[in-house]
Order: structure tokens, then sequence, then C-alpha cells
């Protein structure tokens, strides 16, 4: 589907009778991100004639048009109406339509942040301001994680010690099935076999993919936190998550001072041990997320895959390494470009 074609689908939703937002009408559209999980788009929404509001910038959040999208968009609905409420930084929900028939995908929309990646605002800052903006991006996470977990789910705060361990480690079997990886299955044991080592004593909201291109900083500092597919569970998944990411991706010392900056304010009752189960945990679940999406071609175009392809090289040599310096066990992924 073409921007245009987009966007005019997007209008006929906004004008349908009864419609909350009838008469008004989407300007162009600028695509800011396209990949096998979501596409973001930003665009202007003219008032209709009779009204005297302003133009506002929005933006348009696609998912993949099958039941992990629809699932997906609503869980980061969610996300934005009830962090918003609690002064999280989060951008403001407008609306939700977890049905794919409008546009083709479910969507969002949701209000525009003006700013720049952390990432963005990091690589142009002097080293001082680095250290500010990695503080700001910890403290985020931090922040999240010192919320009530009942704010999006009451029922997963019940769940025992392990449930949560037990969950993420039962998961990454079903999704190993059919992905035939020499290694892979011994780094499965090696998870089941340690599992009982990490009990889950502070169940949180995780954000579960929390980076610095996942945050943006405005004109004033802030930072603001997008992409939601949230979890309540273990806070350690989200650190190493941030910090095996940076690392493969070859950002060593921005994973360093996070996890250094992270570590400096936990307390006594919320421990950092076997931190290096979580950063196997989630290499595994990276490397599970990725590899289908680019050697099925179920949701990327050719072109698309090929790029991805070529992108994940390196990544993905260094999540073997990381996983044979954890657990001893080679893994052989090759990703053919």
């Amino acid at each position: 589907m073409t921007l245009e074609q987009l966007r005019s689908r997007l209008g006929m939703y906004l004008s349908r009778p009864g419609a909350q937002h009838l008469g008004h009408s989407p300007g162009l559209l600028q695509e800011v991100s396209g990949g096998w999980a979501s596409s973001l788009y930003t665009f202007d929404l003219h008032r209709n004639e009779e009204s005297t509001a302003p133009t506002v910038r929005l933006v348009l959040k696609t998912y993949a048009p099958d039941e992990d999208g629809r699932a997906h968009a609503v869980r980061e609905w969610q996300a934005l109406q009830r962090l918003r409420a609690v002064d999280y930084p989060v951008p403001r929900a407008v609306l939700l339509e977890p049905d794919a028939d409008h546009l083709g995908r479910p969507f969002v929309v949701m209000e525009h942040v003006a700013g720049v990646t952390l990432w963005q605002a990091h690589e142009a800052a002097d080293p001082g301001t680095q250290a500010q903006l990695v503080s700001a991006f910890t403290a985020a996470l931090r922040a999240l994680h010192a919320l009530d977990p009942r704010l999006l789910e009451p029922a997963d705060t019940d769940q025992g010690e392990f449930d949560y361990v037990e969950r993420e480690v039962a998961e990454l079997h079903r999704d190993s099935a059919g992905v035939v990886r020499v290694g892979l299955s011994n780094v499965l044991g090696w998870l089941r076999e340690r599992r009982h080592l990490v009990p889950c004593l502070r169940p949180v909201i995780l954000h579960r993919d929390y980076h610095p291109w996942n945050v943006l900083v405005d004109s004033s500092g802030r930072p603001w936190v997008l992409d939601w597919d949230w979890r309540i569970g273990d806070p350690r998944f989200d650190l190493a998550w941030t910090c095996t990411l940076m690392q493969r991706s070859g950002f060593d010392a921005f994973a360093q001072a996070v996890r250094q900056e992270y570590a400096s304010t936990v307390g006594a009752g919320d421990p950092l041990e076997e931190l290096a189960y979580f950063e196997v945990l989630t290499t595994v679940r990276w490397l599970l997320n990725v590899l289908p999406s680019i050697e099925s071609g179920t949701r990327l175009d050719a072109a698309t895959r090929a790029e991805f392809r070529a992108f994940l090289v390196g990544p993905v040599r260094e999540a073997r390494a990381l996983l044979r310096a954890r657990t001893g066990i080679d893994v052989e992924v090759q990703v053919q470009t």
C-alpha cells in the first residue's frame, strides 16, 4: 500500500459517520520507521471548517496484520493510557483500532512528541552531557520499575517467585520449535536447569524493548518512552535486554554506563545477582524474535528482508559470542545476505 493510499484510508476512517474525529482530514503521511513488527508515520490532522482548533501533528502506528499485532496494539494503548495517568512520560493516546480491516493493519494514533532519539542526542553531545543523558535514560527505566505493577496488570502481581521465569523459558521452547540451530537446545537446557537461581522477588512493569532509539528527548531534555509491549516480570530482564542490545550493536561503553548507573540506585531488596542468566535469556529471546522474520519472509518483502539480513550480520555474531561466553555453548547461527 502506498503512503497516499494509506492516507486516503485513514481519512475515510476518521470521517466515517459517528466517528470521534468526524470531518477531520489527515495531511500527507511521512514514514518515520518501518519493520517486521510495526511502522510509524507522522501526519498533520486538519480540523473541519467549523472548528477553531488548530492543526495538530500526530503519529500513526500500525502493527502486524495478525493476532500478535492486534494484541500488541491493545497492550500499547493500555500502557499509553494508564502510564500517562500517573505522569509517566509517554505520548498521549488518541485512538485505538484493533481491527485490521480499515487500514490493512491494527493501529494506534498518538500525539507527536517533538524531539530526537536519546541516541541521536547522546552521539552529538560532549562527555558531560552524555553522562547526563545516560542518567536520565536509566532513571526513566528505574521509575518504570518503581511503579505499582497493578497499574497495568492486577492479576500478574499474584504470581509465585518462579512463575515469571518459567513462563519466559517455556515461551522460548515454544518459539524455538522449527528453528533448527546446532546448540540452541543446549542453551535452552542451560536456562531450564538454572531457573531456580532467579526467583522474581519484586515483579515490576517491564518495557521489554528499552533502548535509546525508543526514548525521545524533547527541547527541555525530558525523556519520553515509546514502543510498549509490556509485561509484568523481573526487572533484570529489562536491564539485560538494554545492555545486551547495545553491546551487540557495538556500543559497549553505553551499556556499561547504564549497568553501573542502574546498579548504583538498586536497594537492598532489589538484587541484580545472576544478571548473566538474563543476558542469556534476553539474547535467545532476541534471536527467536528476528530469525523467523528474515528466513520465512512472512512479514517482510524481499528487498526489506535482504536489507535486514545485512544489518543483522554483526549483531548475530555478537549474540553468539555472548552465549558462548556465558554458557560455554556455541550456537550455530549464520545470516545469509
